[in-house]
């Protein structure tokens, strides 16, 4: 483990995925359904490479590899991104899709001509192509106006659709007309159009994304048609009355209208966008009518003057965030047709004593993975004053952080539906005096517990930090109806002095026992390896039959010189064997299939690694700071490692003696900065199909391609 004190960072981290599946004439091809293809970036991103494509690139109608001769008929997202080397582009009428980002950075590209077969244009799809001077759009899509344009525009009769972000930043447009052909207004199509002082947009279009006149200062007055609401100057102040019979308040319609005070939505309206409302900080008063069904992700983030709110039980979905930083909310009622409450939507909501849910839900929150308890997402996460709730007996899931930090709780009852609770639900509810748990699930206990407890049994879960901190607890008895212990479940119990996991449990979270200081044995059972003291000293002899070395297992454990893994684990957690400085070498043995992230993070003396032959990738840290390590071999079947990532480093970090490394042919991808510091590496030699992002190596670093 890395750091103790901001817990496990459990990046979700996914494995590379390929964009292309073969290359033709110099053009990456992505299969998609029956024998059509889309044509496609080199490597697992858009930007894995430099200029793939450059000059003039003509796309075929058909194209044959292996055989088989294949419809062209996208134009994938990202598949021309940046490459700034591109001056022209030929697209073939069997195209019909261009997606988001298509020609995105492309600064070089001068001439492109968009075939009527087009219908549909992706977000952004030529975003910076300042080469660009004339507007590019075909029969029925407007797809880019130059940022350069000055003055009135008319949009072309017949055009359908004006894709996202297609007039973005052209600051000198002054006004726009646009035909009733149009049925779709794109995300951020007239973003920071400030010039624009005029715009009517015709009763034909009937969809308009999210944020579509952001930044349009110079419009003065609300912009909306017969079906949709999508833009109210920020500088409105007072009472406003939406007009009868629209169906759509766009994303980010109201945003930022701080002099807003109340609205009235009139009973025609059924979807309130993404941000809708977000940062009205005056507005005090609004009543959902019963014709919504849908409220988007922070509709009404930082709405500090809400005091109240009733979801009516027309709306069947609720985004993430949707009333967080609501800090005046006082109460919530949410009636019957939500099934379920979604992460965030209460975050510090600090003035929030009452909620009422419906009977019917499922779900209170998301179960995810916390990347530290600073970082956390829960449905009431910080609603300090929330003093009681009522959990229907429809619930099966309480999401991880939901009650975090809510202090003023009391009392809670889980009924015997929840079958699992997330990571850290109740971390900091430090009004509640007794155990929190149902029939399945150990969720909390108090930190002032004192002496011996017992697991009620029939109990499976243990959930991630449900004794964090109990310093006072000597003992705990687990029964052997448990099957799986969370992450941290026991963190800080310092004075916990004897525990025994029964064979029961077959899965042990990360640090589950970090810093129980007085546990002067190993804590396993026949499934699993927990805890190794870390005052432990000399080598160590894994028990066979044990299938798990549990993250954070033998952290800082700096006495630990050798140890020996039998061939029955499968899996070695994360920073499992982080700062054991004495450690000289290891194998890892070929039944091990999964290696977590900082493994060996820190083993400064670890001069020798036999890796596994089943493992196909090298997450990050997994040897960063082995500054011993001098040689290497990845053994076939590893197809990735991983490098810099946010907290995370490269999977050889600063193995600042490493000398050799051997790349095996089924290596896909060597990722950003994944050998940073590795000073004696002079050479390497890599597969040829190998990708190698830039600096993954040393600048030093030769790399030859076999």
């Amino acid at each position: 483990m890395k750091k103790l004190f901001t817990l496990f960072l459990a990046l979700v981290a996914t494995t590379a995925l390929w964009a292309e599946d073969f290359l033709v004439n110099g053009i990456y091809y992505n299969k998609l359904y029956r024998n059509n293809v889309e044509v496609t970036y080199r490597g697992s991103s858009y930007n894995s490479y430099d200029n793939e494509y450059s000059g003039s690139v003509t796309i075929p109608k058909t194209v044959t590899y292996n055989g088989t001769t294949y419809s062209v008929t996208s134009i994938g997202e990202g598949a021309f991104s940046g490459c700034s080397g591109l001056t022209s582009v030929t697209i073939p009428n069997s195209v019909t899709e261009i997606g988001t980002s298509a020609f995105a950075w492309c600064s070089g590209l001068t001439s492109i001509t968009i075939p009527n077969s087009v219908t549909s244009i992706g977000n952004r799809a030529f975003f910076r192509c300042e080469g660009l001077t004339s507007p590019i759009y075909n029969a029925h899509c407007f797809a880019y106006m130059p940022t350069s344009y000055s003055g009135a525009y008319t949009i072309p009769a017949g055009i359908k659709q004006i894709a996202g972000e297609a007039f973005e930043d052209c600051k000198s447009l002054t006004s726009i007309t646009i035909p009733n052909s149009v049925t779709e207004i794109g995300t951020s199509a007239f973003a920071w159009c400030s010039g624009l002082t005029s715009i009517t947009i015709p009763n034909s279009v009937t969809s308009i994304g999210d944020w579509a006149f952001r930044g349009c200062e110079g419009l003065t007055s609300p912009v909306y048609n017969a079906h949709c609401f999508a833009y109210m100057p920020t500088s409105y102040s007072g009472a406003y009355t939406i007009p009868a019979g629209i169906k759509q308040i766009a994303g980010g319609a109201f945003s930022g209208c701080s002099g807003l005070t109340s609205v009235l939505i009139p009973n025609s309206v059924t979807t309130i966008g993404n941000q809708a409302f977000a940062y009205c900080s005056s507005l005090t008063s609004i009543t959902i009518p019963n014709s919504v069904t849908s409220i988007g992700e922070y509709a009404f983030y930082e709405c500090k003057g809400l005091s109240s709110i009733i979801i009516p039980s027309s709306v069947k979905k609720i985004g993430s965030g949707a009333f967080e930083y609501c800090t005046g909310l006082l109460s919530a009622t949410i009636r019957e047709g939500v099934k379920s409450i979604p992460e965030g939507l209460f975050k510090d909501c600090y003035s929030l004593v009452c909620v009422t849910l419906p009977s019917g839900v499922t779900s209170i929150g998301r179960f995810y993975p916390c990347d530290n308890l600073d970082d956390t997402y829960g449905t009431f996460d910080g609603c300090e004053n929330l003093r009681s709730i009522n959990i229907p007996s429809s619930v099966t899931l309480i999401g991880s952080n939901t009650f975090k930090g809510c202090s003023s709780l009391t009392s809670i009852t889980i009924p015997n539906s929840v079958t699992k609770i997330g990571e850290w639900a109740f971390y900091g509810c430090t009004g509640l005096t007794s155990p929190v748990y149902n029939a399945h699930c150990f969720a909390y206990m108090p930190s002032t517990y004192r002496g011996a407890y017992t697991i009620p049994f029939g109990i499976k879960q243990i959930a991630a930090g449900a004794f964090y901190s109990c310093k006072g607890m000597t003992s705990v008895t687990i029964p052997n109806s448990v099957t799986s212990i969370g992450w941290g479940a026991f963190y800080e119990c310092i004075g916990l002095t004897s525990v025994t996991i029964p064979n029961s449990v077959t899965s042990i979270g990360e640090a589950a026992f970090a810093d129980c200081s007085s546990l002067t044995s190993p804590v396993y059972n026949a499934h699993c390896f927990a805890y190794m003291p870390s005052t432990y000293r000399g080598a160590y002899t894994i028990p066979s039959g044990v299938k798990q070395i549990a993250g954070s297992a033998f952290y800082h454990c700096t006495g630990l010189t050798s140890i020996s893994i039998p061939s029955s684990v499968t899996t070695i957690g994360a920073w499992a064997f982080d700062g054991c400085k004495g450690l000289t070498s290891v194998t890892i043995p070929n039944s091990v299939t999964r290696l977590g992230e900082g493994a060996f993070y820190g083993c400064e003396k670890l001069s020798f690694v036999a890796i596994s032959n089943r493992l196909t990738k090298l997450e990050y840290d997994t040897f960063s700071y082995c500054k011993s390590l001098t040689e290497v071999t990845i053994h076939e079947g590893v197809t990735e490692i991983c490098g810099f990532g946010g907290d995370y480093q490269g999977a050889f970090h600063m193995c600042e003696s490493l000398r050799y490394v051997f790349i095996p042919e089924s290596m896909k991808i060597i990722n950003h900065e994944a050998f940073l510091g590795c000073d004696a590496l002079t050479w390497v030699t890599v597969p040829h199909h190998t990708e190698v992002d830039e600096y993954a190596f040393p600048e030093h670093t030769k790399v030859y391609r076999k």
